[in-house]
């Protein structure tokens, strides 16, 4: 995802331990209601919704807009889907992923402060 810095705001990946994750491609993209878009592989990406009300929200106007999504897992609660990455703007004109701080580094001391305070209070 660190191919999107300057176009939208990308965070690293904080393990629960509040430690940033060693794989320098472990980023990912924040949109509304806390969906997490980040890479699968190559050509691929992977849509994490938190709860299963925002997918029965968001996925038709997905699907209105074009894009073509593959269930990846589901839980009781949430679930992942795939989607090509050539969506990317599809995605964005539904999700809305988070523009401010476009220009800031993912591992940036800022953004990883705010993630770790963040991780902290849900614990």
């Amino acid at each position: 995802m660190l191919s999107y810095i300057g176009i939208y705001r990308v965070f690293p990946a904080i393990l629960t331990n509040g430690e940033l994750s060693p794989n320098r491609e472990d980023t990912y993209l924040l949109g509304k209601h806390k969906i997490q878009i980040y890479r699968w592989n190559k050509n691929t990406l992977c849509v994490y919704f938190a709860s299963n009300n925002t997918v029965n929200n968001i996925l038709p106007q997905l699907q209105e807009k074009g894009v073509q999504l593959e269930l990846y897992l589901q839980g009781d609660v949430e679930s992942v889907y795939k989607v090509k990455e050539s969506d990317i703007h599809k995605l964005h004109e539904v999700i809305r992923f988070q523009i401010k701080g476009k220009n800031i580094q993912a591992k940036s001391i800022k953004t990883v402060r705010k993630l770790r305070k963040s991780i902290s209070k849900t614990s």
